[in-house]
């Protein structure tokens, strides 16, 4: 089902914007892995629609701990209210 979803609009553009701030070293796993753990959740969601949500859960839980607060400024910086999600700030 993965190949039929599609973003929501702005998500995959934030999505990229999120990429391209973490370090060069861990971002080709990073986008894998958060790539593939959005498109999970939208699935187990019941959706076609890769949302925000998606994203936000796919790097708090894939995420490891030790990178939650650079994960958070990230997330600030572009324009993600992650605690909305019931990820505090």
């Amino acid at each position: 089902m993965a190949d039929k979803l599609v973003w929501e609009k702005g998500i995959e553009d934030k999505f990229r914007q999120i990429i391209n701030k973490i370090s060069l070293f861990h971002r080709s796993i990073a986008e894998g892995s958060i790539r593939e753990s959005a498109q999970l959740y939208a699935t187990e969601r019941g959706s076609a629609l890769i949302e925000e949500v998606d994203v936000v859960k796919a790097m708090f839980m894939g995420v490891p701990a030790a990178f939650a607060a650079p994960m958070k400024k990230i997330l600030d910086a572009v324009g993600i209210d992650y605690a909305k999600y019931g990820f505090g700030k």
